[in-house]
């Protein structure tokens, strides 16, 4: 087993818990990583009495400073309100070292918009070494995931770290 996966949301817990610390600490002592599910679907899909809302990361670069090994992957965390805008994203991509998989990534070269800042929405720059692929199949087709890589105004090198290389790099750590 290479990792571990968490639904903080879906399971009714916050990062702030001393259990996620501990969990953590375990998981970099173990070479494991670590997939933070972000939200588990689309909010706009469900109604409001079902949604689970999105989990808090604002707490994640604190966390994740006392684990300098660890590798961690935000899952399905963009569209709405993401993680990556104002502060809490300028924290989580300049103070910590995770990955984050496109799979919820929405609009018109929105790949090429995440590597390169989105100054209307307060994103910082995400490096394209920290993005991965990611379909959230079987939810949303794996066609569309892929569609969005070559929509997007990214090279060639480019699309080779997004579809194999930095999943490769971190799995190797």
């Amino acid at each position: 087993m290479p990792g571990i996966r968490l639904y903080p949301s879906y399971h009714n817990y916050t990062l702030q818990k001393p259990e996620v610390a501990r969990l953590l600490q375990l998981a970099q002592q173990r070479g494991l990583i670590v997939q933070l599910a972000v939200r588990m679907e689309d909010p706009r899909v469900h109604l409001p009495v079902t949604r689970t809302p999105a989990v808090d990361v604002a707490e994640l670069p604190e966390l994740l400073a006392a684990l300098p090994n660890i590798k961690v992957q935000l899952l399905n965390a963009f569209n709405g309100t993401e993680p990556l805008r104002g502060l809490v994203g300028r924290r989580l991509i300049e103070q910590t070292q995770l990955t984050i998989d496109c799979s919820h990534v929405e609009g018109q070269g929105g790949l090429g918009k995440l590597i390169t800042g989105d100054r209307d929405s307060g994103r910082p720059p995400l490096p394209v070494e920290r993005i991965v692929f990611g379909s959230h199949a079987p939810y949303f087709p794996c066609e569309s995931a892929v569609f969005k890589l070559f929509e997007s105004p990214l090279s060639r090198p480019e699309l080779e770290k997004v579809m194999r290389g930095n999943a490769e790099r971190f799995l190797k750590g």
